[in-house]
């Protein structure tokens, strides 16, 4: 039963934090906030140590991103970012590899687990709180 919970929380965590990830800053100053990174996290109250530690992970991701995909690929997602499609809306019309596809669930992962260690067990509970009250 535990793990049903835990494995629910990283999926609303995942596809809240992750899939809406705009990125179009990423191309224009090569730097996200971190709220814009992780909207979620804007719910809680982060340390200042918790804010650095994600802004890090907020510009690896962002690079981690672009050395998956060519510079055509790159447009093409980043376009889609600014017209307002969310990351999965952005990335169906690329043709990636499946190399590609493989290495973009490695980031997504990473992410996720980073995401989740970085923060306590109380703003764990305070997301999923909040998220469920949400979802309603």
């Amino acid at each position: 039963m535990r793990n049903k919970v835990k494995h629910r929380f990283f999926s609303l965590l995942l596809g809240i934090v992750i899939l809406t990830i705009p990125l179009s800053k990423a191309i224009n100053s090569q730097v996200l906030s971190l709220k814009t990174m992780f909207p979620v996290l804007s719910i809680i109250s982060l340390t200042q140590q918790q804010q650095v530690e994600l802004e890090q992970l907020s510009q690896k991701t962002i690079l981690e991103i672009k050395n998956v995909l060519t510079t055509q690929q790159q447009t093409q997602f980043f376009q889609g970012i600014e017209a307002g499609k969310d990351y999965r809306e952005s990335l169906a019309p690329i043709n990636m590899s499946e190399a590609q596809k493989q290495q973009f669930r490695n980031i997504v992962r990473s992410v996720k687990t980073q995401v989740y260690r970085t923060l306590t067990l109380q703003q764990k509970r305070e997301i999923q709180r909040r998220l469920s009250s949400q979802t309603n």
